[in-house]
């Protein structure tokens, strides 16, 4: 077959160009070659042999004569044609790098200077700092802006070269990155100047190296000049025990025995100190054994760095007080305790360190970016609430950690398996086989059971789950006859079986990290605060020996003495819960039927009755009293004290939010504490709710616990703000307006993720905001799924590149489509991509994470219509593909990476850093190594997670480790906003410094965002989240891709950004009508392309707002300016439009009714067609409109 003749880059007449003089001209044509011909012959590739069919008859392994080196480059070739396509690019690199390699020096220095990149990167947006150093005539700060820039060319050089090369080596991109900011430095700063500003920062990135290798499990063989000997020293203490590490000044040498102190971490040495005035650390100090190890290596490194006699000195200069061996020890402690934790604030881009970007402040990024802020209050944050949208100063070097709140996320997932099972046994019963029934989400074997399809004594799917539950229930109940459950048909016996696996699994999981209230663990808890509370005293005790006290010395008493009230107080508390009794084997979560008991007198009555009787037989009620601290013990005897308690409890369950069977007092809801009233379900099963609501709310709320205590062990989110306060007090820098904003800070996302924020879902305000919110979601986005395309499409190539997103479509042009579906379906095991299965798209439209578990029949109502809204608009199908896509690009990548690391090889910086970044380490990837994973017939990594094994709950544990990755993954790539994106404000409630004349207002003192000088009052309306309702991808899109963009660690920023703006751009077309664009300009058309991007985050908004206000006002006139608004606004539309969709959308109902009954029927009707719900989505919209014209 002839060879096609495809017009090269350069020349391909190989003798020709390789016998050429390497001059100027050759040398500058072949650095543009080798800088953009790959990516240009890889066009050309796609062009002409995209579309070709593999020839079967076509044996490639036979043709690669001369080209043995470069097999796996040509195996992908389809035809011979093909193959020639492939070696000329061969040839042509070949001859491109031999040119530059003889070539001239100004060739490539002038084809650099003039490269288009270049050009691009010497635009004032990219070189401010450059400017203002020219400014001061610093050569020194000229040297080094122009390196930043340089490096920032050279990596964009790079995304445009390296992945398309087929001679690249990881090696040779260093190198380039190298050259172009040394390059950029020494020539725009001159040598000196050069060398100057980069011998200190390839120290810097030495040290931190360094520093993270301890973190990252590398350890060292010495610590500045002092071997480090692995194993023990043979020293043991005074009462006998080991001594696991020791730093010996008599050999110098620092001994660490890892695998013994890896055995003590589970019993927690860190509370219990040895040494007499030492203070326990935190029981939270460390998750695993290893991080418990490395903390004591680190503390034998620190006392090679300040000995005793020297701090001692120090001390005594600086302060004027006595320094004891147990104050040495816990400032070692200290140090040790602030490098181990090292690493854990936001990492300082170019985007995190800008007031642009700080100025939309949320409370994460408030302590995450205060880098002043004690290292351990940085890595409680991110370990409980870190989203990943963007690197933490370790992730470059392979530390990082995965967030207890992302982890809680996948819980729902356990509930969503259940349904799924559930469901199938439910189909077999009622029509004999499991598969089929649901349409879009909608389960449609529901209305055939309604309309008689399958029998009169067929039920409902809700109807069958309530009686599997009340199965379960009943069975509890020594009088039940249990005869029953052996005549069940096989399908409602694995049903309740599979129910009761649910319920032991999150048991199981509960007792194993001490989730709940049994004896066991509170004992243990009451000991380890009784311990704190004595050593505090004798710290106390100590120093008011003296005879007069510094002012250092009384701020340590004044510490002691706040903490020694405060966990006084959690102990009495705790000591209480022992003399109650506990349900330890519960048969369903309880939620009281609000509705029935406010509606039912009699069922109110009857519920009392049941609780008499049950208080009466207990002979006690215990109530906690949080003012005083302390308990009280009422004897129940007498039938009118037991009735006046039952009324008491049921008229607290009609008004308590959370259903009032709980004791308020651990801050995340009723699923963490024992039940005020603990009472056995089948005693009060008829005035439950008993559904598939309850088990989803039920998986939400403690997942979130049992990651909380995974995560914190004993500690509640008290101790925690009480230890992050003892912190910053401790260290003296902070005012104590500081420390009660890191207080109100970390307890609002605490709220947040944990589901409380809002503290009465179905009040009334919740309701109609919510209902509102709702409506106008369907009024005012009928489009949102076709822009919802450009995530889909664009924003896998911002986080996977083209290269790989190529491989993938490629893989399903090859046959690989069933291989690939299995691998994205496995998203679906951590709770993402479900947004058809579950109404999940408009809780994240709404930004409402918090709905009532019985909403009226208006609410049901709406909520039935949005979930058809948005399915119907497109939006629900193409966030769960495009999560889907996302997961079927990574999992190959993934495996391919784990592989690398498990045969002890070495993976890129960006992929180290990119798996660090969700918390995927090295030992964590050697582990996922070791599970179950298949193959397809061409070779595609298989993952299902439904073959690993989770028996245990370190099996479950590590299961879930890999679902919060593709899930988290999922999430940052085909975005909606965390708590770590949003202002309080966006979710309804804020934290205000307290002003007595609030108490009016009936608003009071918040005491957990507070401090003892510093008051905070928490107020809660649903109105305020309502100017925020569409918001919610502006605000996660300022994280994931506007600051993401600005990181260089980002492999593939650029070809996203550029996929996002023609994907903006090709959505706009789908979008508008052609009269829309011809009556556009260049410049309007380039601003909606990239405001509807997302590329500038949440500023396009605030841009376009502030533009309208001008043009509003009259401060702008468009119609003669470049500069253009999306609308042109009255004074009134602005000002409402301030106040968010829902106050705009009342108010083109009043001004629409208002015309139609002043004798404007038309004009009214047409204004409101674009203001009615469902009407963009029918495409009846245009038609009234033309109707009302007429």
């Amino acid at each position: 077959m002839e060879q096609r003749k495809l017009t090269p880059f350069v020349s391909t007449n190989v003798d020709e160009v390789a016998k050429r003089d390497a001059g100027f001209w050759d040398t500058a044509s072949a650095t543009y070659g080798y800088n953009y011909g790959p990516i240009t012959r890889f066009g050309l590739e796609l062009m002409e042999f995209g579309s070709d069919e593999f020839d079967e008859a076509y044996n490639w392994e036979a043709d690669v004569d001369g080209y043995e080196q470069d097999v796996e480059f040509l195996s992908t070739a389809r035809n011979s044609e093909h193959m020639q396509f492939l070696k000329e690019s061969l040839n042509i690199n070949r001859i491109n790098r031999d040119t530059m390699d003889r070539g001239s020096f100004w060739g490539i220095m002038t084809a650099s200077i003039v490269d288009p990149l270049n050009i691009a990167f010497a635009m004032p947006v990219f070189n401010t700092g450059l400017k203002a150093a020219w400014a001061s005539k610093s050569a020194f700060g000229v040297s080094r802006e122009a390196g930043k820039v340089g490096l920032q060319m050279g990596v964009a050089q790079e995304f445009l070269r390296a992945p398309f090369d087929p001679l690249n080596t990881t090696a040779e991109v260093g190198t380039n990155l190298i050259s172009t900011t040394v390059g950029s430095a020494l020539l725009v700063g001159g040598l000196r100047g050069g060398a100057n500003v980069l011998q200190p920062r390839v120290k810097i990135g030495l040290d931190k190296l360094k520093d993270y290798a301890y973190d990252v499990g590398k350890v060292p063989t010495e610590y500045n000049g002092v071997p480090i000997v692995k194993g023990s020293k043979g020293t043991a203490r005074p009462d006998g025990s080991k001594v696991g590490a020791v730093y010996s000044r008599s050999d110098n040498k620092i001994y660490w025995d890892e695998d013994y102190l890896k055995a003590q971490f589970v019993q927690k040495p860190w509370t219990k100190p040895k040494v007499k005035g030492v203070r326990p650390l935190p029981e939270n100090a460390f998750n695993k054994p290893e991080d418990y190890a490395r903390f004591v290596l680190q503390h034998e490194m620190a006392h090679v760095d300040k000995p005793y006699e020297a701090m001692r000195a120090s001390i005594k200069k600086d302060k004027g007080v006595s320094f004891s061996r147990a104050d040495y020890e816990n400032e070692i402690n200290n140090i040790a305790l602030d490098n181990h934790y090292k690493g854990f604030g936001l990492k300082q881009t170019t985007a995190t360190k800008s007031w642009l970007y700080n100025v939309i402040t949320t409370p994460q990024k408030r302590i995450l970016n205060d880098l002043t802020l004690p290292n351990e209050i940085h890595y409680n944050t991110a370990r409980t609430f870190y989203n990943a949208s963007l690197d933490l100063e370790g992730n470059p070097y392979g530390k990082g950690v995965q967030s207890l709140s992302a982890r809680a996320l996948t819980y729902s997932a356990d509930y969503n398996n259940l349904e799924r099972d559930l469901k199938q046994l439910w189909r077999t019963e009622t029509k004999g086989f499991a598969s089929g029934g649901d349409v879009l989400g909608f389960n449609v074997d529901n209305l055939r059971v309604r309309a008689g399809t399958y029998g009169q004594n067929a039920r409902t799917f809700d109807e069958w789950l309530q009686n599997v539950i009340d199965l379960n229930i009943d069975s509890k109940n020594p009088a039940f006859n249990k005869t029953i459950l052996d005549n069940l048909p096989k399908s409602s016996q694995e049903a309740l079986e599979r129910y009761r696996k649910f319920i032991r699994d999150f048991q199981e999981d509960g007792r194993n990290v001490g989730v709940f209230g049994d004896d066991v663990t509170i004992r243990a808890k009451i000991a380890v605060i009784d311990e704190k509370v004595t050593l505090r005293q004798d710290e106390i005790d100590e120093l008011s020996k003296q005879q007069s006290l510094t002012k250092e010395q009384q701020r340590k008493i004044d510490i002691n003495k706040d903490a020694i009230a405060i966990e006084q107080k959690e102990s009495n508390f705790l000591k209480g819960m022992l003399d109650s009794s506990i349900n330890k084997d519960y048969a369903v979560p309880i939620y009281y039927n609000k509705v029935l008991l406010k509606e039912s007198q009699q069922s109110r009555d009857e519920l009392t009755i049941i609780f008499k009787d049950h208080l009466l037989g207990q002979g006690k009620h215990n109530t906690w009293n949080d003012t005083t601290g302390t308990w009280s013990t009422k004897r129940v005897s007498q039938e009118k004290d037991a009735l006046e308690i039952a009324q008491q409890i049921v008229s607290k369950i009609i008004e308590d939010p959370d259903g009032g069977n709980f004791i308020p007092r651990s801050g995340k809801g009723k699923h963490l504490m024992r039940r005020a009233l603990d009472i056995e379900e089948w005693k009060i099963k008829d005035y439950i709710v008993r559904d598939g609501r309850v088990l989803q709310n039920y998986a939400n709320k403690m997942g979130f616990r049992i990651e909380w205590a995974r995560v914190h062990g004993k500690m509640d989110i008290d101790d925690v703000l009480n230890r992050h306060e003892e912190l910053m007090r401790l260290d003296g820098r902070f005012s104590n307006d500081r420390v009660a904003e890191v207080r109100r800070d970390f307890l609002a996302d605490y709220e947040r993720e944990a589901g409380i924020h809002v503290r009465d879902p179905d009040a009334r305000t919740q309701t109609v905001v919510r209902n509102l919110k709702s409506v106008a979601g369907m009024t005012y986005l009928p489009l949102a799924g076709i822009t919802s395309i450009i995530d889909a499409v664009a924003m896998p190539i911002f986080e996977h590149g083209f290269k790989n997103v190529f491989k993938g479509g490629m893989r399903i042009v090859d046959g690989d489509f069933a291989s690939m579906k299995l691998n994205a379906k496995q998203v679906k095991q951590g709770g993402e991509a479900l947004e058809i299965e579950r109404p999940i798209v408009q809780y994240r439209v709404l930004t409402d994470s918090v709905r009532d578990l019985q909403p009226k029949l208006v609410e049901r109502t709406i909520q039935t219509a949005e979930r058809g809204f948005y399915m119907a608009n497109l939006l629900a199908p193409v966030t769960s593909t495009g999560k889907q896509i996302n997961t079927a690009l990574l999992i190959p990548e993934l495996f391919r990476r784990i592989n690398i690391i498990k045969n002890n090889g070495k993976i890129s910086q960006f992929e180290l850093g990119e798996m660090a970044r969700y918390g995927i380490t090295e030992d964590i990837s050697k582990k996922f190594a070791d599970m179950p994973w298949g193959k397809s017939d061409t070779g595609l990594p298989l993952l299902n997670l439904e073959d690993w094994p989770s028996t245990t709950f370190q099996d479950r544990e590590l299961k879930r480790t890999m679902t919060t990755y593709l899930a988290q993954h999922a999430r940052n790539t085909i975005m909606h906003s965390t708590s770590g994106d949003r202002p309080m404000i966006m979710d309804g409630f804020v934290y205000l410094k307290w002003q007595p004349w609030m108490s009016k207002f009936g608003m009071v003192i918040d005491e957990r965002a507070s401090t003892a000088n510093v008051k905070f009052a928490r107020y809660e309306n649903a109105l305020l989240g309502m100017p925020f309702q569409f918001l919610n991808f502006a605000f996660a899109a300022n994280n994931r891709i506007f600051a993401a963009s600005l990181d260089p660690a980002r492999q593939h920023r650029l070809a996203g950004v550029m996929s996002l703006l023609g994907m903006s751009y090709l959505t706009l077309k789908l979008k508008k009508d052609d009269w829309w664009f011809e009556n556009k300009s260049t410049a309007e058309i380039l601003m909606r392309t990239v405001d509807q991007s997302g590329i500038t985050g949440l500023y396009s908004d605030l841009a376009y707002h502030a533009l309208h206000t001008a043009i509003a006002t009259g401060m702008h006139n468009p119609d003669n300016s470049w500069l253009k608004g999306k609308y042109t606004p009255t004074m009134g539309d602005d000002a409402v439009d301030k106040f968010g969709a829902v106050p705009s959308m009342l108010s083109e109902w009043v001004k629409g009714a208002y015309e139609m009954t002043t004798g404007n029927t038309m004009e009214g009707l047409r204004d409101l067609t674009y203001h009615v719900p469902l009407l963009g989505l029918s495409g009846l919209s245009d038609d009234v409109r033309s109707f009302t014209r007429q």
